[in-house]
């Protein structure tokens, strides 16, 4: 149910973001966005919207979602688990200015130690990381992927060379 919700605030929101300014979830401005978007017949409420949630459903039936440390949901990782990894981007340069967590720090190193175990269990991995030098030398030798990230979730088009690492080949 948690997710149907979130799926419906995102979607519903102005420019898909549910956090203000202060990386904060702003209600008001929420019923606002889902208030006049439903009264434009927001695209979440169309029958192939609806077909495509079926069909996710159908997909997810047997995936665990877990809202724990993402350390110790690795732990429980065995051969044959896929895992998706979105950590924060390891930028040289502030480059994307997100808001939220932007005082917290990430140990890169962990990560890339906990993926090592990982891959000594046969457990596939795949991640999304901002293309730097810094990330090309802390992954090299992994699989790496480019791809331009066009999206408009802020105030301003964005356009940013992103990769996609994983310890598998396609």
């Amino acid at each position: 149910m948690m997710i149907v919700l979130y799926l419906i605030l995102v979607y519903c929101s102005y420019h898909g973001s549910i956090l203000n300014y202060k990386g904060k979830i702003d209600i008001c401005s929420l019923y606002v966005s889902f208030y006049k978007t439903v009264n434009k017949s927001c695209h979440i409420f169309t029958e192939t919207y609806k077909t495509k949630l079926l069909t996710l459903q159908k997909i997810l039936k047997n995936v665990k979602i877990k809202a724990k440390d993402y350390s110790e949901v690795l732990q429980d990782c065995k051969k044959g688990d896929f895992v998706f990894l979105d950590p924060p981007y390891i930028e040289e340069e502030k480059e994307y200015g997100f808001s939220y967590n932007k005082h917290d720090l990430f140990d890169i190193v962990k990560l890339k130690k906990n993926l090592k175990i990982l891959d000594s269990r046969g457990v596939k991995w795949m991640m999304t990381q901002v293309d730097t030098l810094q990330v090309r030398s802390l992954f090299k030798g992994y699989n790496f992927y480019t791809y331009i990230n066009t999206n408009s979730m802020g105030l301003t088009k964005s356009s940013k060379q992103e990769v996609i690492i994983t310890n598998y080949t396609q």
